[in-house]
């Protein structure tokens, strides 16, 4: 049984390739990585694969889940010309769905929707 970790951006493209694993201790250089990444602005996590059963999950610094950890550049966003702080009201589903789109941020879910949207 091989376990595989790759190291994804916000995009879900792979930055790294994959690198076997057999222990929790062997994501250390892997954790490290992402965080370098991090600091120069790229939005990370760490995305494993067991080639037994197929199962893919993901490795933050609490250990295996399900729902990506993502590595960030420390600090509040940087503010985006033109931007303020503006109220939506959007039913469950599509706040949902905004956070899906935006990796977890819903304000970059609705900006990616409203580009696709043209």
């Amino acid at each position: 049984m091989s376990i595989y970790a790759t190291i994804y951006n916000a995009e879900m493209e792979p930055l790294t390739d994959g690198v076997e694993v057999a222990t929790d201790a062997e994501f250390e250089p892997l954790e490290a990585q992402a965080g370098e990444l991090a600091a120069g602005g790229q939005k990370c996590c760490i995305r494993w694969s067991r080639d037994s059963d197929g199962q893919v999950a993901y490795w933050g610094p609490k250990g295996a889940t399900l729902k990506p950890h993502w590595y960030s550049k420390p600090g509040r966003p940087e503010q985006m010309q033109g931007g303020k702080r503006r109220n939506v009201y959007l039913d469950d589903a599509s706040w949902a769905k905004a956070v899906e789109l935006g990796n977890g941020n819903a304000s970059d879910g609705i900006r990616l929707a409203l580009a696709r949207a043209g």
